[in-house]
């Protein structure tokens, strides 16, 4: 991930901190919160961010969808 610099107004970078600290997250995330709330179409999908791990996983084909598979898992 690429770092950028922003300069902000001390009252705002205040209510960033406040912010982020309420949220639990990093003043990167909300600041990436709201670049997405404020483009959307910039927001990546799951499908497009998971895109490189999609069938690196050997297995069988009907493993969503077949009890068997699971009977020893949760046990």
């Amino acid at each position: 991930m690429k770092s950028t610099s922003v300069r902000l107004p001390e009252d705002l970078e205040r209510r960033l901190v406040d912010l982020s600290r309420a949220r639990g997250t990093s003043r990167s995330e909300v600041l990436r919160a709201a670049l997405f709330a404020f483009r959307p179409d910039l927001a990546v999908s799951f499908s497009a961010a998971a895109s490189d791990l999609v069938g690196c996983v050997r297995g069988p084909k009907d493993l969503s969808g077949t009890k068997k598979h699971m009977l020893r898992y949760g046990s």
